[in-house]
């Protein structure tokens, strides 16, 4: 209900349906410029113009005696606001990751992305058993762990590190379809003399035929007789590690992306983000 004060009373004060028309253009601003992801000067424009609605709604209210329209606008700009609409955006992003607005697709929920940030896949990637992997994997490592405490008693511990196979972040809030898998990463105090760490490569050596790794390759210093790095790998994204610094082992494999889903499944995720611009990642993808 609207009623008029008198003229000597409003004059100078805009009409309530004119204050309610600069709510409704102050937040339909909002709620664009959010859309857009706009600049924080943008949005700073923005919340200044609605306080100064809310101051205009409180003058309507108090020289008109409008007891709706004005209460109706102070309503409307604190709800559709900057501030709030970002707290807003920040529970959409912790529920169902990033979401963009394009005017000729609408709402984009990147947190279905079924690729990953950064990250280029192969033009046919091959479908792999991620759980055979990873059980092979482990057991092959924990192999050479055995065959070096069986022979001189070494004591192995396991690392800290993360191992088991998991889905890789796309890095936009969701999962992706490659996964990565990583054994535990085993470390033995004692890595043995010239004839004891022939056992450990041997081993490693057998591991990797077992794991289908052909590919070996010294990247740093020599195992056998001293400090460095031998990696055994193959074209799919896998690698066993085996590195010895002073007096410790350490042995590892890790492998990835594997895409976990068929190709065809993949490209039909991947259609409905064809030609669109990815928005800025809020969480980096643990690639091995």
């Amino acid at each position: 209900m609207v009623t008029e004060a008198p003229t000597t009373a409003r004059r100078g004060i805009p009409r309530p349906r004119v204050v309610l028309a600069a709510a409704g253009v102050a937040a339909s601003a909002a709620v664009v410029a959010a859309m857009l992801q706009a600049a924080w000067p943008v949005l700073a424009l923005i919340g200044v113009a609605a306080v100064a609605v809310v101051m205009l709604a409180t003058l309507v209210a108090m020289r008109r005696d409008s007891r709706v329209v004005a209460p109706l606008a102070v309503a409307l700009v604190a709800l559709v606001n900057p501030v709030v609409l970002a707290a807003v955006s920040d529970h959409v992003v912790a529920r169902v990751g990033v979401v963009s607005f394009g005017f000729d697709r609408g709402f984009v929920l990147w947190g279905t992305y079924p690729g990953i940030a950064g990250w280029e896949p192969p033009a046919d990637p091959p479908l792999v058993d991620i759980g055979g992997i990873a059980r092979t994997s482990q057991n092959a490592v924990r192999d050479v762990v055995d065959a070096t405490s069986d022979a001189y008693g070494w004591a192995w511990r396991v690392g800290d590190e993360a191992s088991g196979a998991r889905a890789i972040v796309n890095g936009w809030g969701g999962a992706s379809v490659f996964w990565r898998i990583d054994s535990p990463t085993w470390i033995s105090a004692d890595a043995g003399d010239v004839a004891q760490r022939a056992v450990l490569t041997d081993a490693a050596a057998s591991a990797a035929e077992r794991l289908d790794l052909p590919l070996e390759d010294d990247v740093d210093g020599d195992v056998d007789t001293g400090d460095g790095v031998r990696t055994w790998s193959d074209d799919l994204g896998g690698t066993l590690f085996l590195q010895v610094a002073g007096a410790q082992a350490t042995l590892w494999y890790t492998g990835g992306p594997f895409l976990a889903t068929t190709v065809a499944d993949f490209d039909a995720r991947l259609e409905p983000f064809a030609g669109l611009t990815p928005p800025a990642t809020i969480e980096q993808p643990d690639l091995p």
